[in-house]
Order: C-alpha cells, then sequence, then structure tokens
C-alpha cells in the first residue's frame, strides 16, 4: 500500500550505489512493474539520476491487469518516442509473452 501511494505522488527510492555511466550504450531499456498505474520509485529515481540524452529509450511494464493509464500519460509526455509493452499477469495470460518477440 505504501508503495502505491508512493509511486502514484511520483516519489524517488533510494537506491544502492551502482555505475551510472551509461555514455557506451545507445539504447537502454527499462523494466518494471507498474504500481498505482504509475511508475514504481525506483523507477523514478533511474529517470532522474542517469544521463539519458541522446539515448533511445524502451520500456518494458508488468501490470496486474495489463494497463497503466497514467504511465502511460507519463511515458507520451516526457519519452514521446519511446517504445514501450506492458505485459498482463503473464503467470495467468502466458500468452502474454509472445508480445516481446
Amino acid at each position: 500500500m505504501v508503495g502505491g501511494f508512493q509511486a502514484g505522488a511520483k516519489k524517488k527510492a533510494e537506491l544502492k550505489d551502482f555505475d551510472k555511466d551509461i555514455s557506451m550504450y545507445e539504447e537502454v531499456v527499462f523494466g518494471s512493474p507498474i504500481w498505482n498505474g504509475t511508475f514504481t520509485p525506483a523507477l523514478n529515481s533511474l529517470l532522474s539520476i542517469l544521463d539519458l540524452s541522446n539515448k533511445k529509450l524502451s520500456f518494458i511494464f508488468y501490470s496486474g491487469s495489463g494497463e497503466g493509464k497514467k504511465a502511460v500519460k507519463r511515458l507520451n509526455k516526457e519519452y514521446p518516442n519511446a517504445p514501450y509493452i506492458f505485459l498482463k499477469d503473464p503467470k495467468k495470460y502466458p500468452e502474454e509473452l509472445k508480445k516481446l518477440d
């Protein structure tokens, strides 16, 4: 419940230290669950601290409902050219994994 509220409020998570230099990559693919219809606090943190300029971005989301209306709205606003896929509960709907082909 707390995480869902934080996601809806666009809060950021404290991340463990990692190499933030992604200059050698042309494309970055983010994978994340959707909480409360939007990005998780961890993804909010990554998007705010990484230098994503001149990068091709893609997103793969997992959502129990297969939708993330707030996430789609934000993607279209902040990353208008980034392709994305929503996977609906692959344990219940294994055919969803075909979207990754």
